[in-house]
């Protein structure tokens, strides 16, 4: 006896036990050939592109002269997602070479976006901030207290009743 007989208390049919092989007639020629031809007639149905991917591209890339790069890498927070303002040296449809540092780099459309500048902006170097001398220890006037210096550069005003002891 077997698992099966135990358990339902019959033998399982199997599908190859239920279909007679004796009523299957044999493959006629005829229909191999006229069903060979039919699939030789069939199109295939064309395919969807799934996988095109379209960026955004800015109009004013076209023609702006300078551009922000996009940092393609995992940064920490509060970074920049942009290094930038570089200037754009030549275009094609779908690079940019722009000047990096004193290098000319060749960078996809994709990682940049237009810097809209205004006209002296672009024209004019930064301005160069110069240091402003400080005065030594204390500078007066007949009518305020003497402005005392530190050596971090902060002007210190002392009381008018406390310059006699501090001198």
């Amino acid at each position: 006896s077997s698992c099966s007989e135990l358990v339902y208390g019959t033998t399982l049919r199997l599908p190859c036990d239920m279909i007679d092989v004796s009523d299957i007639p044999p493959c006629d020629i005829e229909f191999i050939t006229d069903l060979r031809h039919r699939m030789q007639q069939l199109n295939p149905v064309a395919t969807s592109a799934h996988c095109t991917d379209r960026y955004y591209i800015h109009p004013s890339l076209k023609s702006s002269s300078h551009i922000f790069l996009r940092v393609n890498r995992v940064q920490p927070p509060l970074r920049q997602p942009y290094t930038g303002l570089h200037k754009v040296l030549c275009r094609t449809d779908k690079t940019i070479t722009v000047d990096i540092n004193g290098r000319k780099t060749t960078v996809s459309l994709d990682r940049v976006k237009p810097a809209h500048l205004l006209p002296e902006t672009v024209l004019s170097p930064p301005p160069v901030i110069k240091n402003l001398k400080t005065t030594d220890v204390h500078t007066s006037k007949n009518d305020e207290p003497p402005t005392y210096v530190t050596r971090s550069g902060r002007r210190v005003h002392f009381p008018k009743k406390l310059t006699t002891y501090i001198t």
